[in-house]
């Protein structure tokens, strides 16, 4: 029985689907004063593979492994987010019952931590898991989903917030049974949820209100939010009657606007599940097309220029999100065999 039950959750967090309109590329240097002499995109895995990739190069190279209790698990890339020290994930297992470990992997010491967790009884369900999280305030506490049946349709889902050092969850009494999580990321008091067929919600964590947000009768499916200021958030958003295609927008919750960044093309994400970053004013993504296997789309929101920076492998896994930049003195990167 939980053999089976585990090969749902295999497919549920490994949506893997190919193909997507090419385009017409062009370079977006990072700004003279950000310039350095060698910038790197710092990336994981849904199997906890940690990679490297070179921001104007491409070259892909395998730099650390977040460990799990068993191998065999796979994880929610909607659950990676890291800090400035620490990635951080959650590994859903059967130990025998269905169990949450919070996975903490440092950078700077590539050495991991598993803390199991202990969900809250006052949270009931039988398939538990927590299928989303991101920084809070604060790097020693995270925000997360917690959804008491992944099993199941509609199923309610709590706003959690997890302490890193202790492992201890509270409960915020903020519910909602939207599906098909995708990634979320707190910016201020309200907390954004993407999903991929239930819309874009806006959390209000002071005053505990749930609202689905719809611009012109526009339903907002998408994923890869990220923040790039105190009021505008970028994400990919869904395109209609496809799969897995999406396109990068900009909204502005406040103002109520939605600006297409996508030059009319159409992206394919290799995993739905998962956030992304915005640096130099120009939103990341990892992406493939027709012509790309996999490759870095950088889109700038000042310029809408973008540029499709394939990466240099043919075999990576592509359950893979971005999860923060570097800078070092070298940009070479041998690839991975």
């Amino acid at each position: 029985m939980y053999k089976i039950k585990f090969n749902y959750l295999v497919i549920i967090f490994t949506l893997i689907l190919f193909s997507c309109d090419s385009s017409d590329d062009k370079m977006i240097p990072p700004p003279e004063s950000e310039t350095v002499e060698s910038t790197i995109l710092l990336t994981a895995t849904n199997t906890g593979e940690i990679y490297e990739i070179g921001y104007t190069s491409g070259s892909l190279k395998k730099v650390g492994q977040i460990n799990k209790e068993n191998n065999s698990s796979l994880i929610a890339t909607s659950t990676l987010t890291a800090t400035e020290n620490n990635i951080y994930a959650i590994e859903y297992l059967y130990n025998p019952e269905p169990s949450n470990n919070l996975l903490i992997y440092n950078k700077l010491s590539s050495t991991s931590q598993i803390k199991p967790l202990q969900l809250p009884n006052s949270i009931p369900g039988n398939e538990k898991a927590i299928i989303a999280l991101d920084v809070a305030l604060n790097g020693s506490t995270l925000i997360g989903v917690l959804d008491t049946d992944i099993l199941a349709v509609n199923s309610t889902k709590h706003i959690i917030t997890i302490n890193t050092e202790s492992g201890f969850i509270s409960t915020t009494g903020i519910t909602f049974t939207e599906d098909k999580i995708t990634s979320i990321k707190r910016l201020g008091s309200k907390l954004y949820v993407s999903t991929w067929a239930s819309g874009f919600l806006e959390i209000d964590l002071d005053f505990h209100t749930v609202e689905n947000l719809h611009f012109n009768n526009l339903e907002l499916n998408g994923s890869r939010i990220c923040h790039l200021d105190n009021s505008e958030i970028a994400f990919m958003q869904a395109v209609p009657n496809t799969i897995n295609s999406a396109k990068p927008v900009l909204l502005n919750p406040v103002n109520q606007t939605l600006t297409d960044h996508s030059e009319n093309t159409n992206y394919e994400l290799a995993t739905l599940f998962g956030s992304s970053l915005v640096k130099f004013n120009t939103y990341l993504n990892l992406v493939s097309t027709d012509t790309v296997f996999f490759g870095v789309l950088k889109t700038n929101l000042e310029t809408n220029e973008t540029e499709l920076l394939e990466i240099n492998s043919a075999s990576v896994n592509r359950n893979m999100v971005i999860l923060d930049i570097l800078f070092r003195t070298n940009d070479f990167f041998p690839e991975e065999d």
